[in-house]
């Protein structure tokens, strides 16, 4: 096997077992996802209350980490798939240096994730408390522009520095 050919195996490997990561965040029932993403409202509370010095109630944290959870919620939509989008540039051979067709196969990455963004709203349709929403599909196509941006733009400043 090439050495070109291994290094593309591996980003298709990585690129997999990511998606199916999130295959699985999206098949958890509601209930669970609104307590995971609470949960991680109460953490990012915890670190600002240590970050202002100050010392909060457990109502006003708990305040705070309902008052957040939308923030969690579509952060998380957008980081999964931002490095989605980052993954799928390498599957697709971004960093292939003999290519000159960055910019074609950057496209083909990001159409790809955009498609497992529909794929995955749908298969929430059928999880007890989930919908798929048009929203999330944009927000996730706009995290993976994200990722395949800063592909592209890291493989520029490799290609400017040699």
């Amino acid at each position: 096997m090439r050495k070109i050919d291994r290094r593309r195996a591996v980003w298709v490997i990585l690129t997999l077992l990511w998606m199916l990561l999130i295959f699985w965040f999206s098949a958890k029932p509601a209930v669970q996802s609104a307590q995971e993403s609470h949960e991680v409202g109460m953490w990012i509370g915890r670190i600002m209350m240590r970050l202002h010095g100050e010392q909060w109630t457990n109502a006003e944290l708990e305040q705070f980490a309902v008052g957040a959870d939308f923030l969690v919620r579509k952060g998380a939509h957008m980081s999964e798939y931002a490095v989605l989008g980052f993954l799928m540039s390498g599957a697709w051979g971004v960093w292939d240096r003999r290519s000159r067709h960055v910019i074609r196969r950057a496209a083909f990455g990001l159409l790809s994730v955009a498609l497992y963004a529909v794929s995955d709203e749908a298969h929430q349709i059928f999880v007890p408390g989930r919908s798929g929403q048009v929203t999330d599909i944009l927000l996730d196509s706009a995290g993976a522009a994200a990722g395949v941006l800063l592909a592209v733009g890291l493989l520029l400043l490799y290609r400017r520095k040699k």
